[in-house]
């Protein structure tokens, strides 16, 4: 669905990264912010039943996967940093 200007609509006005516009597009999850480490949305798994074709829970699953390696990773590396520092 596109509105005038050939853009998707943000009535949440709150997608702001590729993540969020992907799971808007196939009314996943809103409030998905996956490019913040504390982002605790991301850390589910999304089944079929809660996007409009089942790619989508498909893609927006490994985007959870991803988000889920990623933060420990993060913080052990974080931590590691400050011990050292």
């Amino acid at each position: 669905m596109l509105n005038e200007g050939g853009k998707n609509p943000d009535p949440l006005g709150a997608i702001s990264g590729f993540v969020q516009s992907i799971s808007w597009n196939w009314n996943g999850p809103t409030q998905w912010d996956c490019s913040n480490i504390g982002e605790t949305h991301c850390n589910s798994v999304v089944k079929c039943q809660e996007t409009n074709v089942p790619v989508g829970a498909m893609v927006m699953t490994s985007f959870a996967n991803i988000h889920m390696v990623r933060v420990p990773s993060h913080n052990f590396m974080t931590t590691r940093h400050k011990e050292s520092t």
